[in-house]
């Protein structure tokens, strides 16, 4: 048995390395023959800034992005960073690091999807119980199949949705960044509303993404409850279906 466990985790590890390998080299490459790259961008940027964009400048440019040396050897550099966590200097935010901006996005990521999801499992553990509580009615399917077309939808579409109706069309909401750049961090009142006007459709999605699935969980296990031998019984000696 523990040997069959062995072969089973080790299939599922080389392919889940094959799998990795393969993702980081087609990106690679579709860095490197989609039309356009970080050079032109930001020789555009440079010639906008009324900054002229000479033969050594663009050299200066290729050689801080790695553009400088042949693409086998930007290859070989692309995977070691993969290999070591350096991945580079920014593009967006030069001269960070990589690293450093990941890590940033990613705390800022993790506080929305920790709030979205306890909203998300509040409202779908409350609307689930409710829904069994009125099973078959048309609330009950009107829930039910709420929730079902919901919990289909992936997270980005939801997102981009959002982003469409309340940024582009609608400009109610900020479209990018975790505040304000003329806001300076802290607990201040200012920079608390700041934040949370741009953390609200971030937080929107997540909730709207989660809360069909837990509907639906939870109205299925209230109704096995309530159909249990357990709570049949206790029905037929004369308690209340209300407690």
């Amino acid at each position: 048995m523990l040997m069959i466990t062995r072969r089973w985790l080790g299939r599922r590890l080389l392919g889940l390395a094959i799998t990795l390998f393969a993702i980081i080299n087609i990106n690679f490459l579709l860095l490197h023959f989609i039309p356009g790259n970080p050079i032109e961008g930001e020789i555009l940027t440079l010639e906008a800034s009324g900054i002229p964009a000479t033969s050594s400048v663009i050299k200066s440019i290729e050689y801080i992005y790695g553009y400088n040396v042949p693409l086998l050897t930007q290859w070989e550099r692309y995977i070691m960073g993969y290999l070591t966590g350096n991945l580079g200097v920014s593009i967006a935010f030069y001269p960070k690091p990589v690293s450093e901006v990941m890590l940033m996005t990613i705390k800022y990521n993790l506080a929305l999807e920790f709030l979205g999801s306890i909203v998300a499992f509040a409202l779908g553990i409350w609307l689930g119980d409710f829904a069994a509580r009125k099973v078959d009615s048309l609330t009950d399917k009107l829930l039910v199949n709420s929730s079902m077309a919901i919990a289909s939808i992936p997270h980005y579409v939801i997102a981009l949705f959002l982003f469409f109706l309340f940024v582009y069309e609608w400009p109610l909401f900020p479209g990018t960044g975790p505040y304000s750049p003329f806001i300076t961090p802290g607990f201040t009142l200012s920079f608390i509303t700041d934040a949370a006007d741009h953390m609200f459709l971030p937080i929107l999605s997540v909730i709207i993404a989660g809360y069909g699935g837990w509907v639906l969980s939870m109205r299925n296990m209230s109704l096995g409850l309530s159909r249990s031998d357990s709570v049949l019984a206790a029905e037929a000696r004369g308690l209340s279906s209300k407690r």
